[in-house]
């Protein structure tokens, strides 16, 4: 039995603001919410950021039609920026990003509990700068447009019910320790498909 149900769509950035070229994923969400109100295709997603730990992403994504996660992978210098799109089976249990618990790991634990989305797109650049500091490297930085057009034709294709409106998501919430947002408050059932508001 799949727990995806509806059309929910969520979008993940994955990362963290001030290691560098790892606040790719948020940055990239940051330049979807500037698109939401001019872009239908962005109607009723639900835009999120994360830490990567692996609880909280399997709860972003759990009983979502669609989940795109947005990520950076270190990689060499000659190919910062490249852009990388993979699906749940090109994924494997040690693959993907620069966290403490791969996105890998997370995926093989997500299908273990049967909590993986009804579909699951990961959009991942390659980068190279890892330390403490904020800002994009420029081949990085230069990633962020095409990744998000590619995620607004991802949710885009993935279509509205039919005959129904959405409401909007709810505000998201900040971590109180990081201050950025990360998931969705506490008991808060996230937006369904056919919600008439």
């Amino acid at each position: 039995m799949s727990l995806a149900d509806g059309d929910r769509r969520v979008v993940i950035g994955i990362g963290n603001d001030y290691r560098r070229d790892d606040g790719f994923g948020p940055a990239v969400v940051a330049d979807l919410a500037g698109r939401r109100a001019s872009d239908p295709r962005l109607s009723g997603v639900d835009l999120r950021v994360s830490d990567g730990e692996p609880a909280r992403l399997i709860g972003l994504w759990t009983g979502c039609a669609l989940a795109v996660v947005v990520d950076v992978v270190p990689g060499p210098a000659d190919h910062a920026g490249d852009r990388h799109e993979l699906a749940p089976a090109h994924i494997g249990a040690g693959a993907g990003g620069s966290h403490a618990v791969s996105l890998g790991s997370t995926v093989a634990l997500g299908r273990a509990l049967d909590r993986l989305p009804g579909r699951l797109v990961v959009l991942a650049v390659s980068g190279t700068e890892f330390g403490f500091g904020q800002g994009l490297t420029p081949p990085v930085a230069a990633a962020v447009p095409a990744v998000a057009e590619r995620v607004c034709d991802l949710v885009g294709q993935h279509g509205e019910c039919p005959g129904r409106r959405r409401t909007a998501p709810p505000a998201l919430p900040r971590s109180p320790t990081t201050g950025r947002n990360e998931q969705s408050p506490a008991g808060a059932a996230p937006p369904a498909c056919g919600t008439v508001g």
